[in-house]
């Protein structure tokens, strides 16, 4: 096969849909001579937050000198974006190598043997990092945590970045029930950092901890960030770092939003787990790692003239944090707001906060099966002054955006990321 047919037959996997379970992937993996057990790993579980979360430790422990793969989902652009070794994405060569060495584990074990996209991502992931002698893997969870494909793994600290209503149809109708199922990467003895507040998810984790005798690392209450201040010139943020054992003081984070303090504030926590266990962190590798951090789609500014920000939210968490960036961080004549979200969100909850401060609305889908129909949600939100146009490809989209841009108004495409992964290929890669 070719690179496009491998992509294509792993893509064809997308018809298995959703299955949680561990039993395939370690069938997988034990064909694959188990090479998770070859690095060592720090897993990343949560609603929102984790792939900054995860982004911002990869950057550190390359500053430190440690062969650093990155695992995360879902890819924006490219599919070789998921699998990263110290900034450097799988090549092509390899994706068709460890695809067909999946593929003849799949024919071999039978027709009733039926893994997921994830699960083959995964293995090919975990494969992909013992090949290349990886020292240390970080890996962001999936949707779940306790039957999700990378909880095979044994890792050094694992972390569940916070809790909020998702895909309730997989995962629960509650918080609670969510915060179980997110609970389960907690393995014996494993420190875990999370920034939950929800008394009622924080209780499940506590019990779970309790129950494996893992101490349970509370951003926000054993480690705190101090003297916060903002840049309004760039959205960068300082401040000062009180863990449990070690201190820094006056660091500097790049990605835009308050929220992604507390995301350096769980990667810190994680990397006090580390240092605690002997790994050598050095101060500078810190400093340097978290400054030097980039999360595309993320608050992501991809023009300052006209001025363009990219963000995923996706969901009624990210929305509001996204909402809080808009009246506290930000400043505009008006707002162009593109919006293509997915059908099976909870859309009231995304787009209501944001369109209240809209002065223009574009309404859009993402080329996907499960976007949502634009004009459908056209006949849903109205409000009294507000332009709304509905453009169903998002570079016509984009086009009309710049086309109402004038100085000082900002462009902000949202709702999904394959919504802000297409905006991105568009405006910066194409």
């Amino acid at each position: 096969m070719n690179y496009q047919e491998t992509l294509a037959c792993l893509e064809s996997l997308e018809v298995y849909g959703i299955v949680f379970g561990l039993e395939r992937i370690r069938q997988i993996l034990d064909e694959l001579e188990n090479p998770q057990r070859r690095f060592r790993s720090l897993h990343i579980a949560g609603t929102n937050g984790k792939g900054s979360t995860a982004a911002y430790l990869a950057s550190v422990l390359e500053q430190a000198g440690y062969r650093t793969g990155l695992y995360t989902s879902p890819h924006l652009n490219r599919f070789s974006e998921r699998i990263q070794i110290c900034g450097e994405e799988i090549q092509p060569g390899q994706v068709i190598r460890y695809t067909e060495r999946i593929l003849s584990v799949i024919r071999a074990a039978g027709p009733g043997f039926k893994p997921t996209y994830f699960e083959v991502t995964t293995a090919m992931a975990f494969a992909h990092f013992a090949d290349m002698g990886v020292e240390f893997a970080v890996v962001e969870a999936g949707m779940g945590g306790r039957l999700d494909a990378t909880n095979v793994l044994d890792p050094e600290v694992s972390a569940i970045t916070n809790v909020s209503l998702e895909h309730t149809e997989y995962l629960g109708a509650s918080v609670e029930e969510i915060a179980r199922e997110k609970g389960g990467i907690i393995k014996e003895g494993v420190d875990v950092v999370t920034a939950e507040k929800d008394p009622g998810a924080l209780a499940v984790l506590k019990e779970i901890c309790d129950q494996r005798r893992s101490r349970l690392v509370r951003a926000g209450h054993d480690i705190k960030a101090e003297s916060v201040s903002l840049d309004r010139s760039n959205g960068s943020r300082t401040f000062d770092f009180r863990g449990e054992e070690h201190s820094w003081k006056g660091l500097s984070i790049g990605l835009m939003g308050a929220y992604q303090v507390q995301n350096a504030v769980i990667s810190l926590g994680i990397l006090e787990g580390l240092i605690r266990k002997g790994v050598e962190i050095p101060d500078a590798a810190v400093r340097r790692g978290l400054s030097e951090t980039r999360w595309p789609c993320r608050m992501e500014v991809v023009s300052r003239d006209p001025y363009v920000i990219l963000d995923g939210a996706h969901n009624p968490h990210a929305a509001q944090a996204l909402l809080r960036v808009i009246e506290e961080d930000l400043s505009f004549r008006e707002l162009i707001l593109v919006i293509g979200i997915f059908k099976d969100k909870d859309i009231p909850s995304v787009v209501t906060p944001l369109v209240k401060h809209a002065d223009h609305l574009i309404l859009t889908r993402p080329l996907h099966a499960r976007s949502a129909d634009p004009h459908a949600l056209f006949r849903e939100i109205q409000r009294p002054g507000l332009d709304i146009r509905v453009m169903d490809r998002i570079p016509d989209a984009i086009e009309h955006a710049l086309s109402l841009y004038r100085p000082g108004d900002l462009i902000l495409i949202t709702g999904s990321l394959y919504t802000v992964g297409e905006a991105r290929e568009y405006l910066v890669l194409s």
